[in-house]
């Protein structure tokens, strides 16, 4: 009877095992293929905020002096970076491997861009020369927003999946993407509020000579 109970106990210790083994085998193929999926994505997304960041810093300025220049010789501010295509993740990206909240993030993003071009286009219907204030405005808020998006899924990804940093330091090692993309964007909320504030200026102006007409 105790060697009948003893062989049961075995054979369902082994089963355990094996079950066991099986799972951690599981779930240590998911981590790998979450963190390989991740550094893919990073690498994208980092190529990505640096386009973001280029068009942020294009102020419509060549040397210095507006870019643009009608056949007349009037000057006008003009873009001289284009905007960049959404980012695109590759299709054998196993999305399953990323958690379903990041995940959601991350394929958002190039609906955003879509979205962000189109406020954009928007903006410049009413966007005239030669500074093209709301056109660049937009431009500016846009990209600053879609670039700290981005930044934020890469320290995401690099904290679930412990992603190492970069270890080389392109340009200028003090450079910090985050930072610049906040101040530009903190600049045009800055001019909306002055603009607001003079429109809202003007018009009780023009108010108050009506009423004392």
């Amino acid at each position: 009877m105790n060697e009948a109970v003893i062989g049961f106990v075995g054979v369902v210790i082994g089963v355990i095992a094996t079950i066991g083994k099986d799972i951690v085998s599981y779930w240590i193929g998911r981590r790998n293929a979450g963190r390989y999926a991740a550094v893919r994505i990073v690498c994208i997304l980092d190529q990505y905020v640096e386009k973001c960041v280029e068009v942020v810093a294009d102020d419509g300025t060549s040397q210095g002096s507006p870019a643009g220049r009608t056949e007349s010789g009037e000057e006008y501010y003009s873009a001289q970076v284009d905007s960049p295509e959404p980012p695109i993740f590759p299709d054998d990206i196993d999305w399953t491997s990323i958690g379903p909240d990041l995940m959601y993030r991350i394929l958002a993003l190039p609906n955003l861009a879509l979205g962000t071009e189109r406020f954009i286009r928007a903006a410049s219907e009413h966007s005239f020369p030669p500074d093209f204030a709301e056109f660049f405005q937009s431009r500016w808020e846009g990209y600053a927003d879609l670039g700290l998006e981005a930044l934020e899924i890469i320290a995401a990804l690099r904290r679930t999946f412990r992603l190492p940093k970069p270890s080389i330091a392109i340009g200028n090692p003090d450079w910090d993407s985050a930072r610049f993309l906040r101040q530009k964007k903190n600049e045009v909320l800055s001019l909306r509020e002055s603009e607001r504030a003079a429109n809202d200026a003007f018009l009780a102006e023009m108010i108050g000579k009506t009423e004392n007409v």
